[in-house]
């Protein structure tokens, strides 16, 4: 059997409803297709979690910027930028990357292929067609 099979199994043993906590209860068993995602050496995974709650830190700040007539706008103060990934990875100030051309393209280019993982996801929902049509144009943009 392999993960995904597991894990879909799992889901349905579960009225289709498949938890996290479910998964790792089921990964203990070392003769479980899943066991082997896991980190079982607890200071491993201790540090890996460090990380994780790190990076939810780092996308956590917000700033404030005007948006219009005297609106504001809260959004994230840093992004994580696709060409950094070959190197480890890491975040950026937003405000860096919209000033410098070569960045910018990045993070444009990088939200294009988050849309289309979007519109996958979400397309059949009708209601948001007007959404995907922006999009599209936003796509084209890109391509001009």
């Amino acid at each position: 059997m392999t993960q995904n099979e597991a894990l879909l199994q799992l889901a349905r043993e579960h009225g289709g409803l498949l938890k996290p906590a479910v998964v790792v209860e089921a990964a203990r068993d070392v003769n479980s297709p899943l066991h082997s995602a896991f980190d079982w050496d607890d200071s491993v995974a201790a540090q890996k979690w460090r990380l994780q709650q790190a990076r939810e830190l780092i996308m956590n700040i917000k700033v404030t910027i005007p948006e219009g007539a005297g609106e504001v706008i809260k959004i994230r103060a840093m992004v994580a930028l696709s060409r950094d990934v070959p190197n480890g990875g890491g975040y950026r100030i937003v405000s860096d990357v919209v000033s410098d051309v070569e960045l910018y393209r990045c993070m444009c280019m990088d939200a294009a292929n988050e849309l289309r993982c979007f519109r996958q996801k979400y397309s059949r929902i009708k209601e948001l067609r007007s959404v995907f049509a922006a999009g599209d144009e936003f796509l084209e943009s890109l391509n001009a």
